[in-house]
């Protein structure tokens, strides 16, 4: 018997099955904090996003500064539905935001970052984190990022790395101080016992810089919280 093809069970099917577009998709790029500093790109439905690899610090708090490659109309910083951080737009497509002070932009969520680009609207949330940026001593490595705890009620930044002599090293570094430090062009001083019992110093200066963003023109998910 030879098989004859039939068409019109298959328009049928294709006419039941009309094509969805599909859902909004989120994108993320991660920077690697070991590594020399980058811009950090990715892209929300049409658009594509570049944010700085540092925030710049002047007399207002902690700037992230980005652009885009659609024209940018308005838009808004916000944390769990409250304002949070200021966005502003210096040219049609570039944008800034700024936070206070470290303790805010570090110590809280992501902020949700919306802008109005072209015909569309995107919704980023940048993770920032303090980085070493620079060291001087040659006593020990120190890893790139610090880990934000809470003790106490309190916030603390773990630095951590490897000395010279090969023994891991463990540094608590009080929120109040990273306030201070961050971008401020004054170093961090990290003393260390040597084996033979002579104490040497460790410098590392420190930024404030996005580890992740999470992009998407649908709605990003935002963390439970409550903003008194």
């Amino acid at each position: 018997m030879r098989y004859r093809p039939s068409f019109v069970p298959l328009l049928l099917v294709f006419a039941h099955c009309a094509p969805q577009a599909p859902p909004p998709e989120t994108h993320e790029a991660i920077a690697d904090f070991d590594s020399p500093l980058g811009d950090l790109t990715l892209r929300a439905g049409n658009t594509e996003l570049v944010f700085d690899g540092l925030l710049r610090r002047d007399e207002h708090g902690f700037v992230l500064h980005g652009h885009t490659s659609r024209d940018l109309y308005g838009g808004g910083s916000t944390l769990c539905g409250h304002p949070q951080g200021d966005l502003s737009l210096p040219s049609p497509r570039t944008f800034d935001v700024r936070w206070p002070d470290a303790s805010t932009v570090v110590g809280s969520p992501p902020s949700t970052l919306t802008l109005i680009a072209g015909d569309e609207t995107v919704h980023a949330q940048p993770t920032i984190r303090p980085r070493v940026v620079r060291r001087s001593g040659g006593v020990a490595a120190v890893d790139g990022e610090l880990t934000p705890l809470l003790s106490d009620g309190r916030v603390y930044y773990r630095v951590t790395g490897v000395t010279r002599a090969g023994d891991p090293f463990v540094r608590d570094l009080d929120g109040a101080l990273l306030d201070d430090l961050a971008g401020s062009g004054r170093d961090l001083s990290l003393t260390f016992a040597l084996p033979s019992g002579e104490l040497q110093i460790e410098q590392v200066w420190i930024e404030l810089a996005p580890k992740r963003i999470e992009a998407s023109t649908d709605d990003l998910m935002e963390p439970r919280c409550e903003i008194d």
